[in-house]
């Protein structure tokens, strides 16, 4: 569902409106583009994918945030399938919009939903109710107001309050992970790497998010793991080594604990319900 907006007839308050705004369904393509306007994307579900841009690919993982502003080439795409809400402003969003302070926007554009207000996600589900009903000015001006809301409270929400730098540290430190979770990682040198002591990134880590980077670790590699087990025809001991395991008994193990089944069982029980 895409909804098309005279966006002159939505701006308010001396602000752009909105040019258009979507819900796709098992996204399952890529985008490759050069980016000429500001568009935010909300990734709800489904598969983990992939960024790129600057030369550098990152995974990334849903439920998660995306900001693309005119200039920016990228491209971007799930692994397999993934649901995705955006919208899009006019170019000439972005000075009037920002007034001439661009956003904190994490690597590659994205921002985790667990790091931003569980608000955003109540916003987003009411535009997609007001996408359904007829268009008139009235919902022009809703969806714009709640657009706002959005950006506010995700990308925006570091100008009214900058992130200090340990905090940003942090998020760098965090977007490391999610990128390098398949390596090994060994906490005090990852610290190091970004110039914060081992006791202050504990301390910091554990106020700044819900579970310990480990947590995160097996999360990840369990992802990706349940991924590369359902699509693709690759070998328990292959997957093994591209999840991050020396050995195949160790992921064998590991996987079982999490998901009460062997890597071979979840392969066949996914397979035959597809």
């Amino acid at each position: 569902m895409i909804v098309y907006i005279d966006n002159e007839k939505c701006g308010n308050k001396g602000l752009p409106g909105l040019s258009r705004l979507g819900f796709l369904k098992s996204k399952d393509y890529p985008i490759e583009r050069h980016f000429n306007h500001l568009s935010f994307g909300f990734v709800m579900r489904g598969s983990r994918g992939w960024i790129k841009t600057g030369g550098k690919k990152i995974d990334i993982f849903p439920p998660c945030f995306l900001l693309s502003l005119p200039g920016d080439e990228k491209s971007y795409a799930p692994y397999r399938d993934w649901d995705e809400f955006y919208f899009v402003f006019p170019p000439d969003a972005v000075e009037k919009l920002f007034g001439g302070q661009l956003p904190f926007r994490g690597e590659g554009g994205v921002i985790p939903a667990s790091s931003a207000p569980s608000e955003i996600e109540d916003y987003i589900k009411i535009m997609m109710k007001l996408m359904e009903r007829p268009q008139n000015e009235e919902l022009y001006f809703q969806l714009n107001t709640l657009a706002q809301l959005v950006l506010s409270l995700s990308f925006w929400r570091t100008q009214e309050k900058r992130l200090t730098e340990m905090e940003e540290r942090m998020d760098a430190v965090e977007c490391y992970i999610r990128s390098n979770y398949a390596t090994p990682l060994k906490l005090p040198q990852l610290a190091e790497k970004f110039g914060i002591s081992y006791p202050n990134f504990r301390r910091l880590w554990q106020k700044r998010f819900s579970g310990s980077p480990h947590q995160l670790i097996m999360v990840l590699r369990n992802t990706e793991a349940k991924d590369l087990l359902q699509a693709t025809n690759l070998s328990i001991g292959d997957i093994a080594k591209r999840t991050g395991f020396d050995e195949q008994r160790y992921f064998t193990r590991f996987f079982r604990t999490i998901n009460g089944i062997t890597p071979s069982d979840y392969r066949n029980i996914s397979r035959n319900s597809s």
